[in-house]
């Protein structure tokens, strides 16, 4: 189990952990507190792991160590290192979900996705990890499925039914892909400002493609 020591400086640091100070806090939130720490801890150590080798080469015997957790402790909340994965990647879509639904739907375009790259660039040794080659390759599909679908409303580029837009969409969230994963790769060089200013000249111009006759 986690130290005494260990809960108590990183438990305040992370989720709130109450104050030696505090009274009223009963046995149940102090152990979901707990909780939230192991898993919290386990999913930091997974990440900085993943800097170094893919996840199938990684042992629950390597993560406890590196965690400084017993074995025991690892399997009362996962089965194996793809499980704990998995909780990483549920972990930050749901941050990022969180965090869209509180910028301002009034927003422009740029605003809303200078804003949205904010975020990115604040979590982004998660997000360089999480969308790298060592982790799962299917939680690039999730994670920009789940910005898609908070900011289709918001983008107009988003917004078009035309039968081909499906695949204008598959191109285009490719390609910011690409963008984001460059960014976050070379330690985000650029300012979000630029990001977002880049990701929608190139997504308008390649609409604009479209829609005009004549043109590829």
């Amino acid at each position: 189990m986690i130290s005494k020591r260990r809960v108590s400086h990183s438990a305040r640091r992370f989720v709130g952990f109450p104050s030696a100070g505090r009274k009223g806090v009963s046995a149940v939130e102090k152990e979901n507190q707990r909780v939230r720490l192991t898993k919290r801890l386990l999913r930091d150590t997974l990440v900085r792991l993943l800097r170094e080798k893919p996840v199938n080469k990684l042992t629950v015997t390597e993560i406890c160590a590196a965690a400084e957790l017993n074995r025991s402790t690892f399997y009362q909340y996962y089965a194996d290192p793809y499980a704990l994965l998995e909780d990483a990647e549920r972990d930050l879509i749901a941050q990022t979900d969180e965090y869209i639904a509180r910028i301002c739907a009034d927003r422009s375009d740029v605003q809303y996705l200078t804003a949205l790259l904010t975020f990115v660039r604040e979590r982004q040794n998660d997000f360089f990890v999480l969308l790298s080659r060592n982790a799962d390759q299917d939680f690039q599909r999730k994670i920009m499925d789940a910005i898609l679908d908070k900011i289709r409303e918001q983008i107009p580029f988003f917004k078009d039914t035309a039968p081909s837009a499906s695949y204008i969409y598959q191109f285009l969230l490719m390609g910011n892909l690409a963008i984001m994963q460059r960014w976050i790769g070379r330690g985000c060089d650029l300012s979000v400002e630029e990001v977002a200013a880049l990701t929608l000249r190139l997504s308008n111009g390649v609409m604009d493609a479209c829609r005009t006759p004549g043109r590829a």
